[in-house]
């Protein structure tokens, strides 16, 4: 059998952590087998303990990846879209759509995520991982919250990313019914008229 090159090893690392964290978003961690994800990679199941020692190990490193591309990504939208929006009115446009409503899997990963991280452990790698995740997107919205008082931003902040972490899910939770999409209008005026 041929030897795999370091650069195809790295690739490989990336497409099941990408891959990962797409299905553990989408369907929940408990719900997704390493057969699932490494099969989503384009890879054998026997493949995967040379690149994790366990399903946590992988998890934790998904969530990561969650963060530091999905929202990433996310943010970056949000800064290059232009016209007459706001950023934060932007960031509420593009987060509290249908289409994000409906691919959990591309989606943010504090809405993705956080069913599991309920039931983690408080002293957990993977909890610690999600937990700075948070705080990454908190203080990226902060950034496009108005105000001049920094405290008075983040506190905003934090009810804009309740809201609309709050009514994302709970859209996905009632998708098919009408009022899926009044809880995303909802939380768009809330905000709107309280930041």
């Amino acid at each position: 059998m041929p030897k795999v090159t370091r650069a195809v090893a790295d690739e490989n690392h990336i497409k099941i952590k990408a891959s990962a964290a797409r299905l553990f978003t989408e369907k929940g961690m408990a719900e997704v087998t390493v057969a699932e994800v490494m099969q989503a990679a384009g890879m054998t199941h026997g493949g995967f303990y040379r690149h994790y020692e366990s399903k946590v190990d992988l998890a934790t490193a998904a969530c990561r990846y969650s963060f530091t591309h999905t929202a990433a990504g996310f943010f970056n939208m949000v800064s290059a879209r232009t016209g007459d929006e706001s950023a934060l009115e932007s960031l509420l446009h593009l987060f509290l759509s249908q289409h994000h409503r409906d691919t959990p899997g591309s989606g943010c990963p504090v809405a993705g995520y956080a069913a599991d991280m309920m039931r983690e452990e408080k002293s957990s790698r993977l909890k610690q991982e999600y937990i700075n995740g948070v705080k990454y997107v908190l203080s990226e919205i902060t950034s496009l919250t108005p105000g001049a008082v920094l405290a008075e931003r983040q506190e905003k902040a934090m009810g804009v990313l309740s809201t609309i972490v709050g009514a994302l899910c709970i859209s996905r939770a009632v998708k098919g019914d009408a009022v899926s999409e009044q809880f995303l209008d909802a939380a768009k005026k809330l905000i709107k008229s309280s930041v």
